[in-house]
């Protein structure tokens, strides 16, 4: 989100730089860190068998689902959420980023959360919803 700071003054334009290179700097590191995680994960997983065409359907519409979720949300509740799981940012410098005190944005996160979890319930136990899991075992929930 863009905010509507006036530019800094000859005065403070250096000081401004360095903090601008700073958050650079940061997110450039934070991104290196989730990386190595990542592969660190990746090398210690075991491969797993292929899924079975079944469950590779569902994860498909799974995903889908989560998708139009997520583009359900307004542009500024995608941010939010996009800041806080995949930058990985504290409350306060989520807060910073948006312009919005840490509690609007504890609050807003929190509504968030609860608006996808609502939009992707899964109907009611009795209905006849099948799993990936119980899929690859070959029977239902």
């Amino acid at each position: 989100m863009e905010e509507n700071r006036p530019a800094p003054d000859d005065s403070e334009a250096l000081l401004w730089l360095y903090g601008v290179a700073r958050h650079v700097v940061l997110n450039f590191n934070r991104s290196g860190r989730r990386r190595l995680r990542l592969v660190g994960k990746l090398a210690s997983v075991r491969q797993p068998h292929s899924p079975s065409p079944e469950v590779q359907v569902i994860q498909s519409a799974e995903n889908r689902e989560l998708l139009a979720a997520v583009e359900r949300l307004s542009p500024l509740e995608r941010e939010l959420l996009r800041l806080r799981t995949w930058e990985e940012l504290s409350l306060g410098e989520i807060a910073s980023v948006v312009g919005l005190s840490v509690r609007a944005v504890e609050s807003r996160l929190a509504r968030v959360r609860k608006k996808l979890a609502a939009s992707l319930r899964v109907p009611s136990e009795s209905s006849q919803m099948v799993s990936p899991r119980s899929v690859e075992e070959g029977g239902e929930r």
